[in-house]
């Protein structure tokens, strides 16, 4: 997805150990993919892994930090925690399983960019009508929306 991408994972290597594997990624990964919902983010990526198992290695992550999103009253950015925990399947490369939309195949070598995953998680814990307290909207917004703008 991303060519420098901090959330690729070597599922051979990091599913040899009981230890967690922890990512961070900033506002300038979050930036590049230029996506209007998710404006930047500061998380941290807490990862366990298992298997593989009939070739499909899992993947358990926790995304924690913060995120800037667009207020859905006035516009304007405005930041959202997140703390939220997700799973994946990955197909081993090397595998006789096939590959399915729940478990995409690995890249050669069993590397995995789970960043597009990870951004769905992000995008996925956004609230429904997310918006600013009442009262901290961008004001000319407000007054557009209640007819009483200039």
């Amino acid at each position: 997805m991303h060519a420098d991408s901090p959330f690729t994972i070597d599922l051979r290597h990091t599913a040899g150990t009981e230890e967690l594997l922890c990512l961070e990624a900033g506002d300038a990964y979050f930036k590049s993919l230029g996506d209007p919902e998710i404006l930047s983010a500061e998380v941290r990526v807490t990862i366990h892994m298992s298997g593989p198992r009939a070739g499909v290695y899992r993947i358990a992550y926790h995304v924690s930090g913060t995120a800037e999103t667009p207020c859905d009253r006035c516009g304007a950015t405005m930041t959202m925690a997140v703390d939220t925990d997700d799973e994946r399947y990955v197909t081993s490369y090397d595998s006789d399983a096939e590959p399915t939309d729940e478990a995409p195949l690995a890249q050669r070598g069993d590397r995995y960019d789970l960043g597009h995953d990870v951004f769905e998680t992000i995008a996925l814990a956004r609230p429904l009508g997310c918006s600013h307290p009442q009262g901290d909207c961008d004001q000319g917004a407000e007054d557009y929306i209640s007819g009483s703008a200039d």
